[in-house]
């Protein structure tokens, strides 16, 4: 039964790593500044923010967008966002663009997520994060253990930040009152969710059968 157990857990392994390697969790975490334009009932200032969006890194670029950049087209898979004040968004950010920077002559490198980002133009909410600091060494997208850091502040030049809109209200803020949003590749965690789901299983059988 154990070598059983072992053959099972090789399959469900290759099978979840087959379905999900082409999914990375790219997260995002930052503060509301005081003095962001902020009109929203359920969040406040001095908050902090964190965006989950599942990424497929198998899509293909469009090319460049912005200049030293590269767009990716309806590449978020699902996304989700929640406010330390509690507040948790009923929005689907399924199709959003991601656009990934290394701008050389500008000196910065940055990931954003929107809608139509693709086109140049932005409909709806926007996430970003931004460095001084040159941490992408492409412009593919990001995968697992990639990561910039907000540094320094970037005042010459605002960069949207965080620019949320729903039912509620909106919350928008840019580089030039506070450059704080972090960028992190992570595991999609639907794998890992799965893996231990199936190392439960065959736990509680090798007991029954021992």
């Amino acid at each position: 039964m154990h070598r059983i157990g072992f053959l099972l857990l090789f399959s469900l392994l290759f099978v979840v790593m087959s379905a999900n390697a082409d999914f990375v969790t790219y997260q995002l975490t930052g503060e509301i500044p005081i003095g962001a334009d902020l009109n929203h009932p359920f969040v406040t200032g001095g908050e902090t923010w964190t965006a989950n969006f599942i990424v497929d890194t198998f899509t293909a670029s469009i090319g460049d967008i912005f200049g030293d950049s590269a767009g990716y087209q309806d590449a978020v898979v699902s996304g989700s966002l929640f406010f330390s004040g509690g507040y948790i968004p009923e929005v689907d950010f399924s199709g959003y663009d991601v656009v990934v920077f290394n701008d050389t002559a500008a000196g910065f490198d940055a990931i954003a997520f929107g809608f139509d980002l693709a086109n140049g133009s932005l409909d709806g909410s926007l996430f970003q994060a931004l460095t001084t600091n040159d941490q992408f060494l492409s412009l593919d997208l990001p995968d697992v253990g990639s990561s910039l850091t907000p540094a320094p502040s970037l005042t010459e030049d605002a960069f949207f930040q965080l620019s949320f809109t729903d039912d509620f209200g909106t919350v928008t803020y840019n580089s030039g009152l506070a450059n704080n949003v972090s960028f992190e590749a992570i595991p999609e965690p639907s794998s890992l969710l799965i893996l231990s789901s199936a190392l439960l299983g065959i736990s509680l059988r090798r007991r029954k059968t021992d």
